[in-house]
């Protein structure tokens, strides 16, 4: 396939993708699709952007953001000042954003992989149901499916270059790609630790070819993180304020003088953690939605050995990954269930696949980074996922890294039987 027509094929995926969470975010707005539950981060996205606008808030008044939530609620409010407080146009900018991510995402299969494997990569993701439907909401996944590919695709670029010396052109991506990783930390923190661990991985595979490359690749990760922690550290003050004056999500163990936390990083505290976060999401749901969240992952189990941690991961692992499932999670006549499970069938056989096709193909530097970045965000994410619809949110962000393996493995399979065909 020449350059020309992969360009056309791939722009023609991207304004579908665009439409296609186009119209949904539209939709979506008029009449919402799910109970009004569903939309609590977005109401509060709203809220602290509206707040933000208040010039007559001082500083005595002023109230908390989340962390991980402020830059996005300041981009929201810049939206809002800009062309009104309509929550339609952050929906359509993150729909924008999402559908950029799928170009990226084509350019990196296009040079780790091929050009065909790369327009099956980008269908993938434009029909990836709760990729369109999450990536049209007033959420932060538009900005993060953006920035994650972004992060990678330079570093990615450097490890594959058969040339042994650094250019300054190579110097200014790997700038540009410790930005965009230093971006991200604002939005998803918990992801930059696993993508320094494989980049490191990747540019141990790399360092037959050379050392400088490798080095440079692995230092500008590093850059980054120094990069995100100062400048958080610089802003919290500006970002974070004294006083929440919105009622409680969580509940505080401190109002429990029996309630000791244990000591971090270990496996009690682990499951401490976990049961805190499932009673206060109850007592959330009780208090403002007068309801039980049923779609829990694994409540009040209790971690006291490493042993019971090791044997409890693989298990919370799968439940954060592909629940709900037909046959192992009760469907209780719910659609969005039924839906829901029908796609992490799919999500099951891809993973299948993309194992098979890493094993059984051609491993560089760069698909190794692919490859073990999703085992070391999944894993120990899942460990702290404490509800089936935010795990769900999450591994939309996982799983673009597996397709080019799967659909490589199945599009090797098939050709043969083209050319058989075809003679």
């Amino acid at each position: 396939m020449n350059n020309s027509v992969f360009q056309k094929r791939l722009g023609f995926i991207l304004l579908a993708a665009l439409a296609l969470r186009g119209a949904v975010a539209i939709a979506d707005h008029v009449h919402p699709l799910l109970p009004a539950y569903n939309y609590t981060d977005a109401r509060d996205y709203d809220e602290s952007a509206k707040r933000l606008l208040d010039e007559s808030m001082d500083r005595a008044s002023r109230f908390a953001m989340p962390k991980g939530k402020e830059l996005y609620s300041l981009w929201t409010a810049l939206l809002y000042r800009i062309v009104g407080d309509s929550p339609l146009t952050p929906r359509l900018f993150n729909a924008l954003f999402a559908s950029l991510s799928i170009f990226i995402w084509a350019l990196i299969a296009a040079r780790l992989f091929s050009p065909v494997t790369a327009l099956a990569t980008a269908v993938t993701l434009c029909l990836w149901p709760s990729h369109a439907f999450y990536s049209a909401q007033h959420l932060k996944e538009g900005f993060t499916m953006l920035l994650i590919p972004l992060s990678f695709l330079f570093g990615l670029k450097n490890l594959e270059s058969p040339e042994l010396t650094l250019k300054r052109r190579d110097l200014y991506e790997l700038g540009a790609g410790a930005v965009f990783l230093s971006a991200l930390g604002f939005f998803r923190a918990a992801f930059l630790p696993p993508i320094g661990v494989s980049f490191f991985l990747g540019a141990l595979a790399a360092r037959r070819a050379g050392f400088a490359r490798p080095c440079a690749v692995v230092l500008s990760m590093a850059a980054a993180i120094l990069l995100y922690r100062g400048g958080y550290s610089s802003a919290q003050n500006a970002l974070h304020a004294e006083i929440r004056d919105w009622g409680p999500v969580f509940i505080e163990l401190e109002a429990n003088p029996s309630a000791k936390t244990p000591p971090r990083f270990t496996p009690l505290w682990v499951s401490h953690l976990r049961n805190h976060r499932h009673a206060s999401s109850q007592l959330w749901a009780k208090n403002y939605t007068d309801r039980r969240i049923q779609t829990q992952i694994l409540p009040g189990v209790r971690l006291d050995s490493w042993l019971s941690l090791a044997a409890f991961t693989p298990k919370v692992v799968f439940h954060a990954l592909f629940m709900p499932l037909p046959g192992l999670y009760p469907m209780a006549g719910k659609l969005s269930r039924v839906a829901a499970a029908s796609e992490n069938l799919v999500l099951i056989a891809f993973f299948i696949l993309a194992v098979a096709g890493f094993l059984g193909g051609s491993r560089s530097p760069a698909k190794i980074v692919l490859f073990s970045f999703f085992f070391a965000i999944a894993v120990p994410s899942a460990l702290f996922e404490f509800d089936l619809g935010s795990a769900g949110r999450h591994k939309l962000h996982y799983f673009p890294f597996l397709f080019p393996f799967a659909l490589q493995f199945i599009l090797g399979k098939l050709r043969p039987r083209w050319l058989e065909k075809a003679a």
